[in-house]
């Protein structure tokens, strides 16, 4: 296709757009760390801040979809839960936490499908991290869900242990997408467990995909009408990574299937045009909320490897394989390979933030919350130099320069002007923007 255009953005946005960036969930990015003692990891847990937040992977699934990117293991028997749990207690009670209840404004759990786990051993992963940490007045209590492992009574039992928020990773509801994904569902059983958790009083997100094979403009927008009737608080509209150099099942997919980049384009702002018009609003970059929610005060947004929050510079305790932690100034990753983590192995890697560190986070948290970095936060980190580099992308009209700050005018272009304030310019491969 020849000079290409989408939705207003002409050839020359989309080709300076159409480039590999970091999602910038930390700063430094994962790829830039090293080596860390468990020294260190022990002094920052000592301190640990409170209020906290707590993130718990549950790295098991029944199923490997093939688009999958997160660190997951496929378990067929439930005895994979138990020996997990009782790791989990382990590592616990090997942690120098400054107390022995911290106190925590939030509890997440993530995957793989931590709703792999059964009802009892849910109960007990309940029981395991209230015996180390005790939840604010505010707090909560979320979790992330695949609408296959769950049913109306599994609900029940989750606000029942005190969960307040459920994310669907739905993905997509095109069925043949699905099938070449290899993730077979049907979007009025989700469409019921969604109206059932609203009326067990449950938040609801929903997590979506662009960039499937056999995924065009068509298709998203088509799953993203679907959704929108289903008035989840939340949506989430991610560009689908394909990266079968570290995700070797990827190359399972149909490669002749994959979008091309102008398609994943379009699709990507045909579902944010679709979600607006719907009245949810956008956050950052791919985040979407209906009026109200706390997330639209964007004097108030963070973002942390949990994604975007209201919690400023709040300590996280990562728990499982692969969880990250931030905390004290430290970060630090556990183990991937889940027979390390069992063996209750060293952290996997680790960084220690000096201070020009936590000057250029500030700064990209800034751009990739609210798309906007006020002069002064440059002048006062010493980057106003750096803005020389974003010249390409003013010049395609996705960035605004005028008074010496920076305001990105396009979304998608937030993580390669996040890229020009890196100092470590993110070594590694990452996927492309769309």
């Amino acid at each position: 296709m020849t000079n290409p255009s989408v939705d207003g953005l002409g050839a020359e946005a989309l080709a300076a757009l159409n480039q590999p960036a970091p999602r910038y969930t930390s700063y430094p990015t994962v790829p830039n760390w090293g080596a860390i003692g468990q020294q260190a990891v022990d002094g920052a847990l000592s301190r640990t801040r409170e209020p906290a937040q707590v993130y718990v992977h549950v790295p098991f699934c029944a199923e490997q979809c093939l688009y999958c990117g997160c660190n997951m293991a496929v378990a067929r028997h439930q005895r994979a839960g138990e020996r997990y749990l009782q790791v989990l207690a382990d590592s616990l009670e090997r942690m120098p936490l400054p107390r022995k209840r911290v106190e925590v404004q939030r509890v997440h759990l993530g995957g793989g499908t931590p709703t792999w786990l059964s009802d009892d051993q849910l109960a007990r992963l309940r029981g395991v991290i209230d015996e180390y940490f005790m939840l604010t007045s505010d707090g909560q209590w979320s979790i992330e869900v695949d609408p296959g492992t769950v049913d109306e009574g599994r609900l029940r039992l989750l606000t029942d242990l005190g969960f307040s928020r459920v994310s669907f990773g739905v993905q997509s509801l095109d069925p043949r997408v699905l099938e070449a994904v290899g993730r077979p569902q049907q979007a009025e059983s989700i469409a019921r467990l969604v109206d059932y958790s609203h009326e067990l009083g449950l938040q609801v997100a929903v997590d979506l995909m662009s960039g499937l094979p056999h995924q065009d403009a068509n298709s998203v927008r088509h799953t993203v009408e679907q959704v929108v009737k289903w008035r989840p608080e939340r949506v989430a509209v991610f560009a689908y990574a394909h990266v079968p150099w570290v995700k070797k099942h990827q190359a399972g997919l149909d490669q002749s299937a994959l979008p091309e980049s102008v398609e994943r384009a379009r699709a990507m702002l045909g579902a944010r045009e679709a979600l607006v018009s719907h009245a949810y609003v956008p956050i950052g970059m791919d985040h979407f909320a209906l009026p109200g929610d706390p997330l639209l005060d964007a004097s108030k947004l963070h973002r942390n490897f949990m994604g975007y929050t209201t919690l400023p510079d709040v300590d996280l305790i990562g728990l499982g394989p692969s969880a990250i932690s931030e905390v004290s100034g430290v970060y630090w990753q556990a183990p991937s390979k889940l027979a390390r983590w069992m063996a209750h192995d060293p952290p996997a890697r680790g960084h220690l933030l000096s201070s020009e560190d936590l000057q250029r986070k500030a700064i990209i948290e800034d751009l990739m919350c609210g798309l906007l970095l006020e002069s002064e936060s440059l002048e006062a980190a010493g980057l106003c130099g750096a803005i020389e580099q974003l010249s390409t992308l003013e010049a395609a009209g996705v960035v605004d320069l005028d008074g010496g700050g920076v305001r990105v005018v396009e979304p998608l272009a937030v993580r390669l002007v996040a890229r020009v304030f890196d100092a470590y310019r993110s070594s590694g491969r990452f996927s492309q923007l769309f």
